[in-house]
């Protein structure tokens, strides 16, 4: 599953940007980055169809392993 992650304020970035300033911790995410979210989102948004012909990610870092893993969630 893709997990909720925190988004604490950060007084330093805030006092010094005088303003609000929250940091999003989208490295706790299962493959340590943002790239699940999006590839989750195109992925569930496939037609049967288009899943059955399968998928593939040219990458060998964070949007690979965001792939892997939707796909896995989706049973791609």
């Amino acid at each position: 599953r893709i997990y909720k992650t925190g988004m604490p304020r950060s007084n330093y970035f805030s006092e010094r940007c005088k303003g609000e300033i929250f940091l999003k911790f989208e490295n706790m995410q299962r493959t340590g980055s943002f790239k699940i979210r999006g590839a989750f989102n195109k992925l569930s948004s496939l037609t049967d169809a288009e899943k059955r012909k399968g998928v593939v990610a040219c990458s060998a870092g964070n949007h690979a392993q965001g792939v892997s893993l939707s796909c896995a969630m989706l049973g791609i």
